[in-house]
């Protein structure tokens, strides 16, 4: 069994020539997570609100609300 490796948001933010950052990569390999906990980690530190946009009203229903704040718990413990 491989191990999974998840994206890695830093590279591409760290770059700062640019105006809009894009990535694209195979699904399930954390993009919205790590840009979820981004965000979350702008507006605590710097009070900026980040945008999360999602194609299909159906992938933000209740579980998927509880799944990210439970994540966001676990990894960002306030």
């Amino acid at each position: 069994m491989t191990k999974k490796v998840y994206i890695d948001l830093k590279p591409v933010l760290s770059d700062i020539k640019s105006i809009i950052k894009f990535v694209m990569s195979d699904r399930s390999d954390g993009k919205t997570t790590a840009i979820i906990y981004t965000v979350y980690d702008n507006f605590k530190r710097d009070g900026r609100i980040g945008v999360i946009a999602r194609r299909y009203v159906e992938e933000c229903n209740e579980l998927w609300v509880n799944t990210l704040i439970t994540n966001l718990k676990k990894v960002r413990q306030t």
